[in-house]
């Protein structure tokens, strides 16, 4: 019995956190957070992957960890720093590295087969045009329904922009 009363006061207490956080942000952060929290918690066709992020993304945004006295932690000094603690990480960003060398590779090979500029591929799927380019200049890793936006706009199936990318 005192088991399940203290899980309901731990429960009552992130519950309490989560409220006061999100009432001490901006309104505009509290929009985002709310925009979110439907990917989290409404049933659909929101992919486990982009729940997770989405997750992740409300917790840096209601409790924000500074990394070097600074919000945020750059992508590859994030991935250097795991290389160099741990040689099976470090295999890993060695082939995250590839994939993204790959993908990038593909993708400017299947806007230059269709004819079509970084402009009117970011039109045809709802990004900035400074979007694509980080893309093709790896500044960014894009998620699986971007990879599937972008080979439909570009009339290819997604494995041939990123290989073993599952249809959502």
């Amino acid at each position: 019995m005192s088991v399940a009363l203290n899980n309901q006061n731990n429960s009552s207490k992130i519950q309490n956190d989560f409220m006061r956080a999100l009432m001490e942000c901006s309104s505009e952060l509290q929009d985002q957070v709310l925009l979110l929290l439907k990917d989290v918690v409404c049933p659909g066709d929101v992919d486990p992957d982009d729940k997770e992020m989405a997750m992740f993304t409300i917790a840096d945004i209601l409790f924000p960890n500074p990394h070097k006295g600074l919000h945020g932690m750059d992508l590859q000094e994030s991935e250097d720093e795991a290389a160099q603690r741990d040689s099976e990480l470090s295999e890993i960003v060695r082939q995250m590295d590839a994939q993204e060398a790959t993908f990038a590779h593909r993708l400017q090979a299947a806007m230059d087969e269709q004819g079509m500029t970084q402009c009117e591929l970011a039109s045809a799927v709802g990004l900035g045009q400074s979007a694509i380019a980080n893309l093709l200049a790896r500044n960014c890793r894009p998620q699986r329904r971007t990879v599937v936006k972008l080979a439909n706009a570009l009339s290819v199936s997604p494995d041939e922009l990123w290989p073993n990318t599952k249809d959502a």
